[in-house]
């Protein structure tokens, strides 16, 4: 939700969002993480065992096609106006 308030009230740049990728059992984190880092250019660090913490300027197009992979368990986080 935070994400489309922030698209739709501030439409010259993407909001900034922390999220938080949890996968399944068993998953390379490594290999997800530079994915991620090739693909998008995120900062992007392991947490946990099982889950990613990626920072940076997305859309909801962008968290959904993340949330996407058939290795992701759930995302969650937060959006902020902070590149303002």
């Amino acid at each position: 939700m935070q994400i489309m308030y922030y698209e739709r009230r501030f439409t010259d740049v993407k909001p900034q969002v922390e999220l938080h990728i949890h996968y399944k059992e068993g998953v390379n984190l490594d290999k997800k993480k530079d994915e991620l880092d090739s693909k998008y250019g995120f900062l992007i660090a392991r947490e946990g065992k099982h889950t990613l913490r990626s920072i940076g300027l997305m859309n909801l197009n962008r968290v959904y096609a993340i949330s996407t992979d058939d290795d992701v368990e759930q995302v969650n986080g937060f959006a902020s106006r902070a590149s303002y």
